[in-house]
């Protein structure tokens, strides 16, 4: 069992390497890290994913997230006349160092248009989080990440 010390407790934090958003794709490209991991990058830092109900495990998916998921996806129908789907759990690169993943996007096009990249903030019209356990972080940083970069409409399903 090791012992902090208060001296230790006191110490600076370590400074942290950002990423932007080209170095995160390197390291997805040359498999340091695995396409469809549960995370994301935000602010410059992988940051792991929560899409758990509140008080479970945060690397499980819960059951009333996958179902909002699931009915996200009906909305297509709907949209699709208006040239436009609803992407579910895709990234959305919004450089220089944010490349979330949020729960649905409302994105113009449709899929076969990102085949080689990921949507932009321009092809964005809302970013729509499925939020438990992730309510703060969804409320505060996500908000702020999605206005930096003009996404139009930001929802959070609670």
């Amino acid at each position: 069992m090791s012992v902090t010390s208060p001296e230790q407790a006191r110490a600076p934090m370590p400074r942290l390497a950002r990423l932007d958003v080209d170095q995160y794709h390197s390291m997805i490209e040359a498999g340091i890290l695995r396409e469809g991991s549960p995370y994301e990058l935000l602010d410059g830092l992988l940051v792991y994913k929560d899409r758990s109900a509140r008080g479970e495990d945060p690397m499980t998916i819960g059951k009333p997230h996958q179902v909002v998921v699931d009915l996200l996806g009906r909305l297509n129908r709907l949209l699709e006349p208006h040239g436009c789907y609803v992407r579910i759990q895709g990234a959305i690169t919004l450089p220089p160092h944010n490349e979330p993943e949020p729960d649905g996007a409302v994105v113009r096009g449709a899929p076969r248009d990102y085949l080689e990249r990921h949507p932009g903030p321009g092809d964005v019209f809302c970013a729509i989080e499925v939020a438990d356990s992730s309510l703060a972080k969804d409320r505060e940083r996500k908000l702020a990440i999605y206005a930096s970069a003009a996404i139009p409409q930001y929802l959070i399903v609670n």
